[in-house]
């Protein structure tokens, strides 16, 4: 895992226990109820901007990869022609 996704699995993880103390310290239900809808929007968001991450990396990873291997292909073509 690289640095970027290991940031927001901490960023999920702090999200999570100050939800946790949030709701320890909530005294009434309404409160209670706003904080976990709240917390759960905030934890979400964090979980999707990751996967949006990681999926770029992986088609920018495709994108080069696929580009090393036409590179291979046109080299090999050409040591073909001059030989």
């Amino acid at each position: 895992m690289k640095e970027p996704e290991k940031n927001f699995d901490k960023a999920i993880e702090f999200a999570e226990k100050k939800k946790e103390e949030s709701l320890k310290k909530a005294t009434s239900t309404i409160e209670k109820e706003y904080l976990a809808n709240a917390f759960d929007k905030e934890i979400q968001e964090l979980k999707e901007r990751k996967k949006k991450l990681v999926e770029s990396r992986e088609l920018t990873e495709k994108k080069k990869n696929e580009e090393i291997e036409k590179r291979k292909e046109k080299r090999g073509k050409k040591l073909k022609e001059e030989t």
